[in-house]
């Protein structure tokens, strides 16, 4: 006898066949949204590899003034070999000021700007030394590190300054941003300064990148901030947990004069009470300047900046 077929349930098999024809359009879809994740991975990754790839080689900021006073170039190698280049102000003197430029930055630090600091000082008896980190300006390199390799850069600076020959030379360095980070780096890992002058650092760049990378980056957070700092150490050879100022402002046995303005909008001024804290000779300082933007305090109150700035390296430097 036949069974008439009713409506919804097809004649023949019945229900087992509707569940044996639906199985490979399951499949389907799951193998197609498996890809599309796939896809979209490699995407991300390729564009995170890309923006890490930016960031680290941003594109040189030509020289764009000179000093107004006496000067002579001079270049000289970073402790990598790195052929880098400057200016020197001679004031004949044995106590030379080292300038060392942020992010994006040559020699002048325009923002600052650089170059009324810099002729300042040798207007108060200090032979100052300009010059361009790896990969900015003038030097060679190809790769920046927004600290890491920069401190070979820096311990250049401060054997060229020795290879003078003056007798008893004193050295302090000066920086700006990273230049700070990065003065901070060099003088905790035993670099020959006998005072630290940190204009704007930041205390540790991992965590602050963690914070800040959508800023540089303009992707969000996530995925983007974790995957371009996964990647970065396998694409430049740099590994940005190791710009890490606060685990190193310790081991410095120079005084450090801290410098940061309080309306600073990139590296808030609580970076530089972190480091202030950790920092071990009494003889160091904090000077928080109101009003002051990102690496602002010298233009802000230049008065302010040279009645700390001055009594600070007579001290260290005597």
């Amino acid at each position: 006898m036949r069974l008439p077929a009713f409506a919804g349930v097809p004649s023949g098999l019945g229900f087992p066949q509707t569940r044996i024809r639906s199985a490979p359009h399951i499949r389907a879809l799951v193998l197609r949204a498996g890809a599309g994740l796939l896809l979209t991975s490699m995407l991300s990754g390729l564009l995170s590899a890309y923006v890490g790839w930016q960031l680290t080689h941003p594109g040189r900021k030509a020289l764009s003034g000179a000093p107004s006073m006496p000067y002579r170039d001079v270049t000289f190698p970073s402790s990598d070999s790195l052929q880098l280049s400057g200016w020197f102000l001679d004031a004949a003197s044995n106590r030379t000021v080292i300038l060392v430029h942020g992010y994006r930055e040559n020699r002048l630090q325009e923002n600052v700007p650089g170059l009324d600091v810099a002729e300042g000082l040798v207007g108060n008896g200090y032979n100052v030394l300009m010059f361009d980190l790896r990969d900015s300006g003038s030097s060679a390199g190809s790769l920046t590190t927004i600290g890491v390799f920069e401190q070979r850069d820096v311990l250049g600076a401060i054997a060229y300054v020795h290879s003078l020959g003056r007798p008893a030379e004193h050295v302090a360095l000066l920086g700006f941003s990273m230049g700070a980070a990065t003065a901070l780096l060099t003088a905790g890992h035993g670099g020959d300064a006998q005072a630290v002058i940190s204009d704007s650092a930041f205390a540790d760049l991992y965590p602050y990148l963690q914070d800040n990378l959508t800023v540089w980056s303009h992707l969000p957070t996530f995925p983007f901030t974790p995957l371009i700092l996964g990647l970065e150490p396998a694409i430049t050879g740099a590994d940005p947990r190791l710009a890490d100022p606060i685990h190193w402002v310790g081991k410095i046995s120079a005084p450090i004069l801290f410098i940061h303005g309080l309306a600073d909008g990139s590296i808030p001024y609580r970076n530089s009470e972190e480091l202030a804290r950790a920092a071990t000779n009494p003889a160091s300082e904090l000077w928080l300047v109101p009003g002051a933007d990102h690496v602002k305090s010298f233009e802000t109150d230049r008065q302010g900046y040279w009645q700390h700035l001055l009594p600070f390296l007579d001290r260290a430097l005597s």
